[in-house]
């Protein structure tokens, strides 16, 4: 990864957090340069008077007209990092921006990965839950359909284990229609180092056939709608080896 590497991503939107991005060699000693994001100490989330991590929104590729988006990457989190009770990791999305933090998902959508207490990894999903099939609040190991935040699927599927590199992917295909009616095909697929970790084909993604992928959602903070995500002291994060396929 490159310095100017922004240039590359074609950022639609820089959101928040700039400030909290740096280029900067891999901590693992390995050759070549790595994405680092700051979350500075007693933040949680974009909307407080101290910003933690970053966001934006990327369109490195035209995926407008794809049904099956694959994004991967590799994330670190250093020895000793603090989970609290987690924070958001970058995703997909489609119909808009500013699908989330409490948005309807009506007319969009986004599936983010999440890390939560003591590393435990899941995909955060905003979809219309009023269109979703039963089975979507029961995948395994647990899953917590929020009634106003977005749905925690898999969570404990996979883990993030600090002072290593972890392999992410998810591989995202839209639902069908029959005629105006969305059909409960969509599927969600989620490998962590290669494994398949969760996988569910009843997912209703998009309400009409007008509203598709868009691109990269690309968050990362601690929280959370309350003060019990801080990060009681300043920690990072580091990605490298992004990687988006559209089918």
């Amino acid at each position: 990864m490159a310095n100017g590497w922004e240039s590359d991503w074609n950022l639609a939107k820089d959101s928040y957090g700039s400030q909290n991005r740096a280029v900067v060699p891999d901590p693992a000693g390995a050759k070549g340069k790595v994405l680092q994001i700051t979350y500075p100490a007693g933040t949680r989330n974009p909307a407080g008077s101290k910003v933690g991590g970053t966001g934006f929104y990327a369109q490195p590729i035209d995926v407008t007209k794809a049904s099956t988006i694959t994004f991967s990457y590799k994330i670190m989190f250093p020895a000793g990092f603090n989970f609290v009770k987690g924070g958001k990791l970058p995703g997909l999305y489609g119909g808009h921006y500013g699908c989330s933090g409490g948005n309807s998902a009506l007319d969009c959508f986004s599936t983010r990965f999440m890390f939560r207490t003591n590393g435990l990894g899941e995909i955060y999903l905003y979809v219309d839950r009023s269109l979703q099939d039963p089975g979507f609040c029961k995948v395994k190991p647990v899953t917590l359909c929020n009634p106003v935040y977005g749905a925690s699927m898999g969570r404990g599927a996979y883990s993030f284990t600090p002072g290593q590199w972890v392999a992410m992917s998810q591989t995202i295909t839209l639902n069908t229609f029959s005629g105006k009616k969305p059909n409960k095909d969509g599927r969600v697929q989620v490998y962590s180092n290669g494994k398949k970790v969760i996988d569910f084909a009843k997912v209703v993604f998009t309400p009409a056939p007008s509203i598709g992928f868009q691109g990269i959602d690309f968050e990362t903070f601690f929280g959370g709608n309350d003060d019990a995500w801080i990060t009681p002291t300043t920690q990072k994060v580091y990605f490298k080896e992004f990687a988006l396929s559209a089918f």
